[in-house]
């Protein structure tokens, strides 16, 4: 995943941060199925993904390289 991120960073930057954003996206859909209390607000989810982001900012590797927004809704 670095790897992709360094090359599409280097020739494609806007359609990378497209592509993280949607990666996020599917995040998001994933905890939204997983956890019961995050299925009815979609705020909640977005706060939950962010404060996961804070506290492991490594766990994905998109989310250590690049400083890509999490989705607006």
């Amino acid at each position: 995943m670095r790897g992709w991120i360094n090359y599409y960073g280097r020739f494609y930057p806007s359609r990378l941060v497209r592509s993280l954003r949607q990666i996020d996206e599917y995040l998001i859909r994933w905890a939204r199925q997983k956890y019961k209390r995050l299925r009815t607000s979609l705020r909640r989810t977005l706060r939950w993904l962010r404060g996961v982001k804070r506290h492991s900012p490594t766990l994905f590797a998109h989310w250590s390289q690049t400083r890509t927004a999490l989705p607006a809704r």
